[in-house]
């Protein structure tokens, strides 16, 4: 909990503070959001260790890897088309952040496709 704090804590205050300088006129504001994202961005890295041990451990579960190495392609496909699609628009490009997400959705599906056909190849053996 205290990391999503810590987080929602350094986004809120970078935010706040480059608008209230941007306010006052001075230039360099952008700079205050550009530091806030890169100690957001080095936060984030040094838990991933934590996370791919935890999920590590899970695949080893019996019938689970299949799954849980679909599941996790899903949304590692996701997060990276939305940051990708968020870049764009805040870039100006709300056309190229639309066909970012439309791209992203399509090789998310393309992800899950074959547990979807292992799925229904189980059913119907059960049947």
């Amino acid at each position: 909990m205290s990391g999503a704090l810590g987080i929602m804590g350094v986004g809120l205050l970078s935010v706040i503070l480059a608008a209230l300088l941007s306010e006052m006129g001075f230039r360099g504001a952008r700079l205050v959001l550009a530091v806030g994202i890169i100690i957001l961005f080095i936060s984030t890295v040094s838990r991933l260790g934590e996370l791919i041990s935890l999920l590590g451990g899970l695949v080893e579960l019996p019938l689970a890897e299949g799954a849980i190495s679909f599941a996790m392609r899903s949304i590692g496909i996701g997060y990276v088309g939305g940051v990708c699609s968020d870049v764009a628009e805040d870039l100006g490009s709300r056309g190229m952040a639309n066909a970012v997400t439309v791209a992203t959705r399509a090789e998310m599906l393309a992800a899950i496709t074959p547990l979807v056909k292992q799925l229904i190849e189980l059913i119907i053996g059960e049947i």
